[in-house]
């Protein structure tokens, strides 16, 4: 276990600010989606804001009509960002009903905490490729 001149070693604050709810989730999903997924299941831009709605309103068909009436996106383009987003990972099926969708364990415990919970502070550790 390090001492505390370690631990001054091995942390470096930095304060990330965002404007507001939407900004937040947007800024937690490009952290997540950079450090935890490959180049090939980094988000676009529709895809990002999709998941930031499922992210804030959880996965649901309220929340797809809001999407379409917010974004001005059809229910077709809608499903098939849900395509893209599952086969990337960000999305699993759900256990009861496989045509209804829910967040990854990891996306879900980002809401859970950061979200819909009190936490505001994120520890990033890096660790080298083997």
């Amino acid at each position: 276990m390090p001492n505390t001149a370690d631990k001054n070693k091995l942390v470096f604050p930095n304060l990330c600010r965002y404007k507001n709810e939407i900004d937040f989730v947007d800024k937690l999903i490009t952290i997540y989606s950079t450090i935890s997924m490959k180049k090939d299941q980094q988000l676009r831009k529709f895809e990002r804001e999709v998941l930031s709605y499922y992210m804030r309103f959880g996965y649901s068909s309220e929340t797809k009509k809001r999407i379409t009436e917010e974004l001005g996106k059809s229910a077709d383009t809608i499903t098939q960002a849900n395509f893209y987003l599952k086969k990337k990972g960000y999305l699993t099926d759900s256990n009861t009903n496989m045509s209804k969708k829910r967040l990854a364990k990891d996306l879900q415990d980002i809401k859970d905490n950061f979200i819909d919970g009190e936490k505001k502070i994120l520890a990033i550790g890096f660790k080298r490729k083997q």
